[in-house]
């Protein structure tokens, strides 16, 4: 469980620091409508991660344990938004 939480730390910091580096350079090329996209994209990927985060918690599996379908799942989400 303590490997997880800092798994999901460490990804949300690298997210953080990928927006901040594009925010930053938008800002330094006067290009400050780009900021709006940017911000569309962060909001839809935290939509899309909270969403399959709980159904995979709410979605019990017959072929897997609840712990290893609710990792499977949230890691599969974490490649797709990298």
């Amino acid at each position: 469980m303590l490997g997880s939480l800092l798994i999901t730390l460490r990804e949300g910091l690298e997210a953080a620091i990928i927006i901040s580096m594009v925010l930053a350079y938008l800002s330094a090329t006067n290009n400050r409508k780009g900021f709006k996209p940017v911000w569309a994209g962060a909001a839809l990927a935290y939509i899309g991660y909270l969403s399959f985060s709980l159904v995979a918690y709410f979605w019990p599996s017959k072929f897997m344990k609840e712990d290893e379908l609710k990792e499977s799942v949230k890691h599969h989400v974490y490649v797709e938004v990298r």
